[in-house]
């Protein structure tokens, strides 16, 4: 049944390898490419799979409570979340497959990631064969800054059970299986509309004239990204690239011309402003409490939301989440920042800039 209802979504779901799945616990290791593909190689693996997913994903929608359906493993993100580790731990001492993303988030355009840290002490501890898994063409079935899916065919290589000695390449040999490049008659035909959609809030800056919030993706073709200032427009595929005629690149390239744009703006005038309103949470514990609502202001180090003050020298980590979600870790715990409204890609990478280099950022911001 649930095959069924997963082919309206997919033209074709290939799966070669199932047997290396069988015959006792597992640790499989798979490139993760869009929100379904937890359930999907579950389904056709044939054999349950305990995947560790982030804890927001398991209550935010009815595809969460499907997943938590078929025992999936929350994970605090930013945190030592021994639960979950012991979690995983009881499902193999019963002789289960466990799942993790070794990249722990999606790619923006599809290229790989680099491998989490702290991932092989965890295969490590866990102490079973490992499966590596790669999904070929995941990343244009639905890319994370998109709107709406695409239709297309999917398919999952599964590898031969490896074990490893102490003091072997795991690392070396998780990362040259996992980004094998995909050979061209792999990318199978995709269909769908309004390709553009989601990636004026993405990129938010236009990329020629570095007007902000000027860009606009709801057109009539739903296909052509538009800066409303200069009038330059591009055409988006189903490739997830960027066509203006004189020029093709991707969604990560446009990305990086975005940051270094703002980077050729720093300054000693400091500000930066949210697009929209932002959620502010407490996500020191399992339920999270909503602290507040309205515009984030990044200026003269500290981040501020009404009444609520985080000094960046008080940064530990930070991460993207599930959804909307940017989190932040400081000695004082967890803040999760809901953005509906703006590029949780461009606040991610100014965070970072602004610790690395030990300098605040410009007024490259709307200041309405």
């Amino acid at each position: 049944m649930t095959r069924l209802g997963l082919r309206r979504w997919f033209d074709r779901i290939e799966l070669s390898g199932a047997e290396h799945l069988h015959g006792g616990p597992r640790v499989v290791l798979l490139n993760h490419s869009h929100v379904m593909d937890p359930l999907l190689f579950t389904v056709y693996a044939k054999r349950p799979v305990q995947f560790l997913i982030t804890e927001p994903a398991l209550f935010d929608s009815l595809p969460a409570r499907l997943l938590a359906g078929f025992g999936q493993v929350p994970k605090r993100k930013l945190e030592s979340d021994t639960r979950s580790i012991r979690l995983l731990r009881a499902w193999r001492d019963v002789g289960a497959a466990v799942g993790i993303f070794p990249e722990g988030r999606f790619s923006w355009d599809g290229k790989p990631l680099p491998l989490q840290p702290g991932l092989f002490h965890l295969v490590h501890h866990l102490d079973a064969p490992v499966v590596t898994v790669r999904q070929v063409n995941g990343d244009r079935v639905w890319p994370v800054w998109a709107r709406y899916p695409r239709r297309t065919s999917v398919r999952f290589e599964v590898d031969p059970p490896r074990t490893f000695a102490p003091g072997e390449d795991l690392e070396g040999y998780v990362r040259a299986r996992l980004h094998l490049p995909t050979p061209p008659e792999a990318r199978w035909p995709v269909s769908g509309k309004k390709l553009a959609a989601g990636l004026a809030r993405l990129l938010r800056f236009c990329i020629a004239c570095g007007a902000d919030g000027s860009l606009e993706d709801e057109l009539e073709d739903g296909n052509t990204l538009r800066c409303a200032t200069c009038r330059k427009a591009w055409t988006v595929d189903t490739d997830n690239r960027l066509h203006d005629g004189a020029e093709v690149f991707d969604v990560g390239d446009a990305l990086n011309r975005v940051f270094a744009l703002l980077r050729g703006r720093w300054g000693h005038a400091v500000k930066l402003t949210s697009v929209g309103g932002v959620e502010l949470h407490d996500a020191r514990n399992t339920t999270w409490q909503r602290l507040g609502a309205g515009s984030l202001v990044l200026e003269a180090g500290t981040l501020r939301l009404g009444e609520w003050r985080f000094p960046l020298s008080d940064l530990l980590s930070q991460t993207l989440d599930w959804g909307e979600l940017l989190l932040l870790r400081s000695a004082r715990g967890r803040f999760a920042l809901r953005m509906a409204e703006d590029s949780r890609a461009l606040w991610e990478w100014a965070l970072s800039e602004a610790l690395s280099t030990q300098q605040p950022l410009q007024n490259v911001a709307r200041t309405g």
